[in-house]
């Protein structure tokens, strides 16, 4: 039944969910990461864009790297890409800025594993420890599978993706009233 309910849902809202797409191509900078889901005991993928304006839609996916990627926005993103270390992303935008987190970590590993440098406790101060936009929506999915633990199907999977996409648009739009908007959609 909730299958049912998450697929109806995701068809419903897919013109929304394309023009949010178009809108996201257009923003200068866009956040991209990827975790791993697991459908039957298999392992798939769990792409997310998002943009600083709060727009974000999640894509699940059989494969990462490349095949991943595919129908997502940041296959055909050209502004600024805003991502973990994976070699995949530095592939697609014009230009990348790596998640300030993972600098963050870099640094930190840095002096513990170079204790006698000063350049790496010089550089500390001139980060922001906030992760990306991206990496922070992937926890609610993280969290959705952990009360899951696994879903029987890829499709359940896509369709809980395209759901979340468009709770995130919704309380972009009207935060107080997303029952409302989602019992209209229902009709």
């Amino acid at each position: 039944m909730i299958s049912k309910l998450s697929r109806e849902f995701a068809l419903k809202t897919e013109p929304e969910r394309r023009e949010t797409y178009a809108d996201m191509l257009l923003s200068p900078v866009m956040h991209t990461d990827c975790t791993n889901g697991r459908e039957n005991g298999k392992s798939c993928q769990i792409y997310v864009c998002a943009t600083p304006d709060g727009k974000a839609l999640y894509f699940a996916r059989e494969k990462k790297g490349h095949e991943g990627v595919k129908g997502t926005v940041t296959e055909d993103y050209q502004g600024i890409l805003v991502h973990d270390h994976d070699i995949t992303f530095y592939n697609y935008g014009a230009d990348h800025q790596e998640c300030l987190a993972h600098m963050l970590r870099y640094l930190k590993d840095s002096m513990d594993n170079e204790p006698n440098r000063a350049w790496n406790k010089d550089m500390i101060p001139g980060y922001l420890p906030t992760n990306n936009e991206a990496e922070r929506l992937l926890r609610n999915y993280k969290r959705k599978q952990a009360q899951a633990v696994t879903f029987r199907s890829f499709e359940s999977i896509d369709y809980l993706c395209q759901c979340m996409s468009m709770l995130v648009l919704m309380r972009l739009e009207e935060p107080a009233n997303i029952f409302d908007r989602v019992s209209r959609i229902f009709g």
